[in-house]
């Protein structure tokens, strides 16, 4: 299995501590983060591009997609601050060669916190190399 997670989450980390310092990311989806502003970040599908595997039915590339989860508790302006934070994300994954396939707003229904859900593709190749289609 080609399997870059770790790779994606560790750059992701990486690069929020120097654009925004005082998120907290986390790799498992959260019903309620403990600590906010938050990201969490997992590998949603990662599965075989069939027309690339060799007659071994060895995967070539994989097709993968990420949901990023955005989570703000401010009293004002959360929706802003999840905004700026998805900008962010949004950012990254397109430096990466990702394609961002959906972004969802989500309301808290005990009005707790702010929620935006992002969702990215892309096709990975065993080597690793990040292909838009």
């Amino acid at each position: 299995m080609i399997d870059i997670e770790a790779d994606v989450f560790d750059a992701l980390y990486t690069f929020l501590e120097e654009k925004a310092p005082d998120v907290f990311l986390s790799g498992d989806t959260v019903r309620a983060p403990s600590d906010f502003p938050c990201v969490t970040l997992e590998e949603a599908d990662n599965y075989a591009v069939v027309a690339t595997q060799d007659s071994a039915s060895n995967e070539n590339h994989v097709s993968v997609m990420y949901e990023a989860n955005i989570y703000s508790n401010r009293a004002s302006e959360r929706k802003s601050e999840c905004r700026r934070i998805a900008g962010l994300v949004d950012q990254y994954f397109a430096g990466l060669g990702f394609t961002r396939t959906s972004m969802n707003p989500i309301k808290d229904s005990e009005d707790r916190y702010y929620r935006i859900v992002l969702r990215y593709t892309a096709k990975v190749s065993a080597g690793h190399i990040i292909y838009r289609r």
